[in-house]
This record gives structure tokens, sequence and C-alpha cells, in this order.
């Protein structure tokens, strides 16, 4: 398996080195003194021109270090303030969803309400129709009750008349057998007048 090798000044390497730069230098503001290590202090004698090639190196690390401590302020100002526009928008979205739903809520029981209050008055009619079908019917059953007692009052009132009837007079009187040697009287009167029943029965009543 072949191994891949970065070159030195690949411009992953050159930004490691310049974040190591940037924390040699927030660390030397930080304790107050430089924690970069002198050319001076690895190499006794160093010749000038080597020496003021090694500060020029630092120099340019550390306006590199600013550059990049710049950029970076910048990406987290833009990416604050991203989060914040993507958050202020998904919150005014969750808002304006959440109030149509409301209203919407508010509608279905308004809605409600009225069917509610439609089926009660319905209900109310109905039961004020029973009631009073039900009066209706107590009243035609006290009419037909009072009436089935005037029946038979009257039925009554009949039999006993019929009663009387019988008892005052002889509907059905013994047969009577025929003497063949009787004879007519001599003041019988064939004209004379003999009322019928019902006469009869209208003068009794």
């Amino acid at each position: 398996m072949l191994s891949h090798t970065e070159p030195p000044f690949s411009t992953r390497n050159q930004c490691k080195n310049l974040d190591s730069t940037w924390q040699i230098i927030l660390s030397s503001l930080v304790f107050g003194k430089s924690l970069i290590p002198s050319p001076t202090e690895y190499i006794p004698y160093v010749c000038p021109v080597q020496l003021a090639a090694a500060h020029e190196q630092m120099r340019s690390a550390e306006e590199d270090a600013a550059e990049w401590k710049r950029k970076y302020d910048i990406a987290v100002r833009e990416t604050k303030a991203a989060l914040e526009k993507v958050a202020a928008s998904s919150f005014e979205k969750d808002f304006q969803e959440m109030q149509e739903m409301l209203q919407q809520l508010k509608l279905e029981k308004e809605k409600t309400e009225a069917l509610l209050k439609e089926k009660d008055e319905m209900l109310k009619a109905k039961d004020d129709e029973i009631e009073m079908k039900g009066k209706e019917h107590e009243k035609m059953k006290s009419e037909f009750q009072k009436l089935e007692i005037e029946r038979l009052a009257e039925i009554e009132r009949a039999q006993r008349h019929v009663e009387s009837l019988y008892s005052d007079w002889d509907l059905l009187p013994p047969k009577t057998i025929k003497d063949p040697e009787a004879k007519k009287p001599e003041i019988w009167d064939d004209k004379e007048y003999i009322p019928d029943l019902k006469t009869k029965a209208r003068r009794l009543g």
C-alpha cells in the first residue's frame, strides 16, 4: 500500500504552522513576555543576516496570524449572524404557523358551538312538543275516561229502566186455554182502545 506524504509547504502544513504561531503570540500577549524562542537560544553564534531573516519570518508570521485572526473573527460574526437569521426566520415561521393553527381552532370552536346551540334548540323544541303531546294525551285520556263513565252510567240507567218496565208490566202473560163453551160477553166492546207497548213505556218513563 502506497503512503501519501504531504509536501512541507502544502496549504495544510502552512495553516498548521500559522495556527501554532498564533497560539504562541497569544500566549506571549497573555503572560506579558515573548514565548517565541529566539534563534540565539539555539545558535550561540549566529550571523546578523540569519538573525534578520528570523526576525522577518517572525514578523511575517505575526502578520499572517493577525490576518488569520481577522478572517476568523469575520467568519465567526458571519456565522453567528447567519445562525441568528435562521433562528429568527424559523421562529417567525413557527409563530406564523402557530397563529394560523390557533385561528383555525378558533373557527372550528365557533362552528362547533353554533352546531351545539342549534342542536340544543332542536332538542328543546322536541321536548316541548313531546310535553305538549303528553298533555294532550292526558287530556284525551281524561275525556275518554269521563265519556266511558258517562256511557256506563247511561247503560246502568237503561238497565234500571228496563228492569222497572219488567216489574211494572208483564210483557209475556201466561197463556190461557180457551173454553170451547165460553161465550162472548154481551157487554164486550170490540172497539175498546188498547195502547201499544211503546206508548205505555213512554208514559211510564
